[in-house]
């Protein structure tokens, strides 16, 4: 059975931490370009601001599983955690070298600072590559390579979405006007 973006906060537990979040959300947002507002959203909608998530549903799967409190595949954490491994930021290196290469455990569930930042980072990318929220959010849950064909082929985002994106896009916006 696949889980829907609607039920993803059944398999949350533990605390909300959206204090935790902001604060590495104001750090590497602007090393990224990535507004705080944007990550805040992000984590809202993924996880309700609870770092401890897990999703294993027959789309995370393949990607190993999407972790911590916005949701990142270990397969993006750990592309994002090379590229970030090699940056001049010294800070940034340090940060990205705790990765371990699972989600499970002792990172994206545990270290909220990697979490955020590795996230971070992959939406400031998105921010950069399509400009606006609508399109960021769409990239962040339907994959930036069905983002870019789209907008190559000139259709409309979110109307010609597939459900679940629709959806996806909306709560994102819902929820954006709520955190901003």
């Amino acid at each position: 059975m696949t889980v829907g973006v609607a039920e993803l906060k059944t398999h949350c537990k533990g605390p909300k931490k959206p204090a935790e979040i902001r604060k590495w959300a104001e750090k590497w947002g602007p090393i990224f370009g990535c507004p705080v507002a944007t990550v805040m959203t992000i984590a809202q909608i993924e996880s309700g601001y609870r770092p401890d998530c897990v999703n294993w549903d027959v789309r995370a799967i393949p990607l190993g599983g999407a972790w911590g409190p916005l949701q990142m595949t270990a397969n993006t954490a750990g592309d994002w955690a090379r590229k970030l491994g090699a940056s001049s930021n010294a800070t940034v290196r340090a940060v990205a070298g705790r990765w371990k290469g699972k989600g499970e455990g002792e990172t994206l569930t545990r270290d909220l600072e990697l979490a955020v930042m590795l996230s971070t980072a992959f939406l400031g990318a998105l921010t950069r590559e399509f400009g606006t929220f609508t399109r960021v959010a769409a990239a962040y849950h339907q994959g930036a390579g069905k983002i870019r064909a789209m907008i190559r082929d000139g259709e409309a985002i979110p109307a010609e979405l597939p459900p679940k994106g629709k959806l996806y896009v909306a709560m994102a916006l819902r929820a954006q006007r709520a955190v901003a």
